[in-house]
């Protein structure tokens, strides 16, 4: 089974998730999360200073191992949701 259907069946089963934050733009961090087995990997855009540069590079390297990656963005605006969605 793949990592996403693994993690929306815990999710529907109400199973406990373990998840990691990232604050830092370094995307080594995120391969170490990942490797670690963490559910999910979050980065938080709002209360660290990630730009969204950063944050397609720590996706890139979510992805490269497998692991679902959540940003938080700074806001709701399309400004900063649009890129994320594109960044996958």
């Amino acid at each position: 089974m793949n990592h996403r259907k693994e993690i929306k069946n815990k999710f529907k089963n109400r199973e406990r998730l373990f998840g990691g934050w990232v604050s830092y733009a370094h995307p080594s961090i995120t391969e170490t999360f990942a490797k670690a087995g963490f559910d999910f990997i979050a980065i938080d855009m709002e209360h660290a200073t990630i730009s969204l540069e950063q944050a397609q590079r720590i996706i890139a390297a979510s992805q490269s191992e497998g692991s679902l990656c959540l940003p938080r963005p700074v806001s709701h605006s399309n400004d900063w949701t649009k890129p994320l969605f594109g960044f996958g």
